[in-house]
This record gives structure tokens, sequence and C-alpha cells, in this order.
């Protein structure tokens, strides 16, 4: 469990880095093998929303193996004071005892108006 929030907590810090200057966050999933060996693989389509199903659909159905894969996308969280820009997170373990979480990073896009900021994670 340790080691798969690390992995979620480096693909996390990865995208804020990403979105800070406004650019547009490419869905990805980062992943861990059974020796340790970390990649990421990013789902770059020509829609945005089809490389997050991509991804998603590769976290769901682990076709490479992976020990453990955290999905990372861009999009929008519900609070109560309104919609918010947010990176969120999913974090799967594989293996004989899974495990997994959903964490949202929200944030505040750098624009002409606004400075770019981070909110505390949901």
């Amino acid at each position: 469990m340790i080691e798969t929030a690390k992995l979620a907590g480096f693909c996390a810090a990865h995208a804020i880095w990403s979105v800070s200057d406004g650019e547009t966050l490419i869905p990805l999933v980062g992943y861990e093998d059974a020796n340790g060996e970390r990649g990421l693989v990013r789902y770059a389509h020509d829609d945005i929303g089809d490389g997050a199903r991509a991804a998603r659909d590769a976290l769901e159905y682990n076709e490479e193996g992976w020990a453990r894969a955290v999905l990372v996308a861009d999009a929008y969280l519900r609070t109560d004071d309104g919609r918010r820009d947010a990176v969120i997170v999913e974090a799967v373990r594989y293996g004989l005892t899974p495990w997994s979480m959903k964490v949202a990073v929200p944030y505040v896009p750098k624009t002409a108006q606004s400075d770019f900021a981070v909110f505390r994670p949901k």
C-alpha cells in the first residue's frame, strides 16, 4: 500500500507541475513492475476524453502485468464552491491483496487574470 501511495504522489506531483504553466495535461499511467522498474505511458489522442478513457482501460485491465499503476488525468471536481479544475489520481496495487485509492488535487490554472494555485487533496 505504501509503495502504491508513493507512486501516486510522484505521478500527482508530475501532473501538477505539468499544468502549473497552463499546459494541457495528457492523461498518463505511471507504473511499477514486479522488479521495481518504473515507467510512464502517455495517452495522447485527438480528443483528451478518449485519451483518459484509454488510460482508464489500461489501469483496469492491466494487460502489461504491472505490480501497481496510477492513472492521472485533468478533470473537473464538483465542490460546495462549484466546479473546480483538478488533477484526478487513481492508484491500484494488483495481485493477491489488491488495493486502490482515488484522490483529486484541485487547482486554479494560471491565466492572465490569476496565478496558479494548488489546494488540499480531496
